[in-house]
């Protein structure tokens, strides 16, 4: 296990459990696995590839899926650096990744408060890094907190790798006789505006970009001066599927709980929503899709745009 750098006044927790985490990082990785921009990010690295190992910054790096995933698919040696509040999740995420990718040569594990970018990404975790990425952040963060990461890492000409950003585009799918229930489907639709809203409100940062994440980055990072290349990365549930059923499960109990924040008033037929999803899911008889965004951006070369 690398050493932890914590930050003073630090909570060693966050708001994401392991288990959560853990039961996601499959369905994130096959999402990804569709349209990654993978083949984009070693045309770049061909022509900008670093003498030494590939420097990389993990922002909210949680367990270390971001990691897991990238690590085993670029063409080169790699030192990463780690960032995220939780300790045990740190330990995890750096102890884990140097046992099993021998690509990765180095890896730093910072303690930090990413609401705090100024005293997060500190201009010597900067120096000389080649890639900054994130995955399931961008939709947290508010628009004042994502335009001064992208003008601190533009002054160093970073790249990033941007992943499973939620876009909004979420839908259950009946295999069934629920298809024709009008009832049922516009509660479908309900929960869905409950959510979107719901993913709006502060989560640490002011208020959060939700769906907007992705075209609100894309455009603040052309416009400093970055090619960006668009990919989706919609998680595809089959409740068939035990696994992903366990996945769907937790997935539409947290929607019950968003929405309930955000309608109390409606806690009964919302409730009877809830409980009749579950059933669908148990039995198999539904499919949920959950939309996200991947970005990959990279320093326009000078005179070119």
């Amino acid at each position: 296990m690398p050493p932890l750098r914590p930050q003073d006044d630090m909570a060693d927790h966050s708001d994401f459990s392991p288990s959560w985490l853990a039961l996601r990082e499959a369905a994130d990785h096959r999402a990804r696995d569709l349209q990654s921009p993978i083949e984009t990010c070693r045309h770049w690295l061909a022509s900008n590839l670093p003498r030494g190992p590939l420097r990389l910054v993990d922002l909210g790096c949680g367990s270390g899926s971001n990691l897991r995933y990238l690590s085993p698919r670029l063409p080169s040696l790699q030192h990463w650096c780690l960032i995220d509040q939780d300790a045990a999740l740190l330990a995890h995420a750096g102890g884990d990744a140097s046992s099993c990718h021998a690509n990765v040569v180095g890896i730093d594990c910072y303690q930090r408060d990413l609401t705090r970018l100024d005293q997060a990404l500190t201009q010597d975790l900067l120096d000389g890094v080649d890639i900054v990425t994130a995955s399931a952040l961008l939709d947290l963060v508010s628009q004042p907190w994502l335009e001064a990461l992208i003008d601190r890492c533009a002054s160093q000409r970073c790249a990033f790798w941007l992943a499973m950003s939620i876009n909004g585009d979420n839908a259950l799918i009946d295999h069934g006789d629920a298809g024709g229930d009008t009832a049922l489907l516009e509660m479908d639709r309900y929960v869905q505006q409950l959510i979107r809203t719901h993913q709006q409100r502060d989560k640490g940062f002011n208020a959060a970009l939700g769906t907007q994440a992705p075209e609100v980055a894309a455009a603040l990072l052309e416009d400093a001066g970055y090619r960006v290349t668009r990919t989706s990365a919609p998680w595809r549930l089959d409740c068939a599927d035990p696994g992903q059923m366990t996945l769907a499960q937790s997935l539409v109990q947290g929607w019950l709980e968003a929405v309930l924040e955000q309608a109390p008033d409606q806690r009964q037929s919302l409730r009877q929503w809830h409980d009749r999803r579950q059933q669908d899911i148990a039995s198999g008889r539904i499919a949920i899709t959950v939309g996200h965004t991947d970005l990959f951006a990279v320093p326009a070369t000078p005179g070119t745009s």
